[in-house]
């Protein structure tokens, strides 16, 4: 019976270990990463877009509807989730809808 035992144990260790193994390489496997634009260089365009991307929040502040709170939001999300890579990534936001993306989304630039 010891015997016997034992190598139910021994099996159903190496059962385990191996799913294990699986499962991290698959995951590992389908893990994305988004691609990350370059390094934004100014805050402001040459045509006088604000850089969503590098603005900090007094420059946020001058987009129409962009108070000292949202400007914030902004830093924020882009800090834990990384550049913007289109300009409606900012929709991500909350509190930021379509009807006040619409008063800003010319004065804006990644």
């Amino acid at each position: 019976m010891k015997s016997s035992a034992s190598r139910t144990l021994v099996f159903l260790a190496l059962i385990i270990t191996a799913a294990i193994i699986i499962v991290s390489a698959v995951s590992n496997e389908y893990t994305t990463v988004l691609p990350q634009p370059k390094e934004p260089v100014s805050i402001i365009s040459e045509e006088g877009l604000i850089n969503i991307n590098t603005a900090d929040a007094e420059t946020l502040t001058l987009l129409d509807g962009i108070g000292e709170a949202r400007a914030q939001m902004i830093i924020d999300f882009r800090n834990e989730n990384g550049y913007f890579v289109t300009k409606e990534d900012i929709l991500r936001i909350d509190g930021i809808g379509k009807t006040l993306f619409e008063k800003f989304k010319n004065d804006i630039t990644v």
